[in-house]
């Protein structure tokens, strides 16, 4: 019997405008943080490891920083043993579908920023910085308000699939909300 691995969430997809292979995609690999675990479609940033003299990622994305968005889970074994880890910068002209996201409603044209700890998509308050723009929705519908085709995701719900897609930043006016 072969043991399949189920996820509560689905992994990253890059819809647009970004290839693994081409050298000129903004993408980066470093290691994960000790003690840190990322998933796929987690928004991540670099930061600096004086012991190791080399970049690391962890979740989330603090102000000033660059964000990325991880596209595999820092358990697979290929992470492990390459001990490297390729995170997307959220700066590229991209389509990306992911399942983490804050509970709350999204609506096509929303603008969307981080969390700065748990690696979630938020939607973008007055002051946030800007990272992107929600361009479709897949999941359950909001029950309470179906003439608005609104949205929700909660990471309590077991087996939440729901995923939002969304365009990045590069072209998305105004910077912030």
């Amino acid at each position: 019997m072969i043991a399949i691995a189920s996820r509560a969430k689905p992994r990253v997809q890059i819809l647009r405008g970004w290839d693994l292979v081409n050298t000129n995609t903004l993408n980066q690999v470093h290691p994960v943080k000790a003690g840190v675990t990322v998933k796929s479609g987690q928004v991540i940033q670099r930061t600096w490891n004086a012991t190791t003299n080399a970049y690391e990622w962890e979740l989330g994305c603090s102000a000033g920083k660059q964000a990325f968005i991880a596209f595999q889970d820092s358990t697979e074994s290929d992470v492990m043993n390459a001990n490297g880890l390729t995170g997307i910068s959220l700066s590229g002209d991209y389509e990306i579908q992911t399942g983490y996201f804050a509970a709350g409603i999204y609506n096509v044209d929303v603008l969307l920023s981080y969390d700065g700890t748990t690696g979630n998509l938020k939607v973008a308050a007055t002051g946030n910085p800007v990272i992107g723009r929600v361009s479709k929705i897949r999941g359950a519908k909001q029950l309470n308000n179906p003439a608005l085709q609104v949205y929700e995701n909660s990471e309590t719900a077991p087996g939440n699939s729901s995923v939002i897609i969304f365009e990045t930043a590069t072209g998305v006016a105004p910077a912030t909300p």
